[in-house]
């Protein structure tokens, strides 16, 4: 994880300090510096995908590779390649170190070879899925169907055979990586989603109230009309200058900013009803 320099930010905020400072000719030319550096962060905080590390707003999040082969020049020779794709690798020659390096040691992927010593890499294998969720590719020197077979049942994600080549391992790699993202990602939303059913469930609402936050939210991200909100869960029909409907998702929305929650929650489509939305911008 590398974190752009503090004194960069420093920077910044001595050219906003400093800028009304000056006479208008340099107040112009500081002002232009400025505006260049701010675009400069801006840009630095976008979300860049390469080849799986990940870069949110100055910061960037290395892939953690393990190697496990009792090979060390093929080691030496991975861990080269590897790093200048970008990923930060470690490699170990036996099976019961590179379990013990799992154990302290936060690893995205797992590179394991098959014909170890003391405990073969069908037995590793074993041993990581039942210790951590940490998907495995398996390099071995068998490369019939059978071997195959038995290291996908041991817990590999993918098989590849030596000699290998090197854009084949790099793309199986990648490809093992993306799907991890996808899942920590999906992981992630979930538990946002949870956090705030459960933020909620906590916001004190009338029974009414309650009826119409649930059935925004089982339609979420669907505009729902005025006339159906108030024909299903206030149960009479919309009449042109009957605001109670409207009274009650002003209520909701107070409750929830009281509680903590935005009330963008909520959107009001105009001419249309209104949408209830998972994720929002600060309120």
């Amino acid at each position: 994880m590398i974190w752009l320099s503090t004194a960069f930010f420093l920077h910044l905020i001595l050219q906003v300090s400093t800028l009304f400072c000056l006479n208008s000719k340099q107040s112009l030319e500081r002002a232009v510096l400025f505006i260049l550096m701010l675009t400069l962060v801006i840009e630095l905080g976008v979300n860049i995908d390469n080849n799986e590390n990940c870069f949110y707003f100055g910061v960037v999040f290395v892939s953690h590779i393990l190697v496990v082969d009792d090979d060390v020049q093929l080691c030496e020779l991975l861990k080269e390649v590897l790093a200048e794709e970008g990923y930060d690798v470690h490699c170990e020659h036996c099976g019961e170190s590179g379990l013990a390096y799992m154990q302290n040691n936060a690893i995205d992927l797992v590179l394991l070879d098959v014909m170890l010593p003391n405990i073969d890499g069908l037995q590793v294998a074993r041993r990581i899925c039942q210790r951590f969720a940490t998907p495995i590719l398996m390099l071995t020197a068998l490369g019939d169907e059978p071997s195959m077979l038995e290291g996908l049942q041991a817990g590999a994600d993918q098989y590849i055979a030596k000699p290998f080549r090197v854009p084949e391992l790099l793309a199986r790699i990648t490809v093992i990586l993306r799907r991890v993202g996808l899942e920590r990602q999906r992981q992630s939303s979930n538990h946002c989603q949870s956090d705030l059913t459960q933020q909620i469930a906590r916001i004190p609402l009338t029974g009414t109230e309650t009826e119409l936050l649930e059935y925004l939210i089982k339609h979420h991200g669907v505009v729902v009309s005025k006339a159906e909100l108030q024909k299903q869960v206030l149960k009479k029909e919309l009449s042109p200058f009957d605001r109670n409907l409207d009274m009650h998702i002003s209520n909701i929305r107070r409750k929830m900013v009281q509680s903590g929650l935005s009330k963008q929650h909520i959107k009001t489509v105009r001419g249309k009803g209104y949408s209830f939305l998972e994720s929002v911008g600060v309120s």
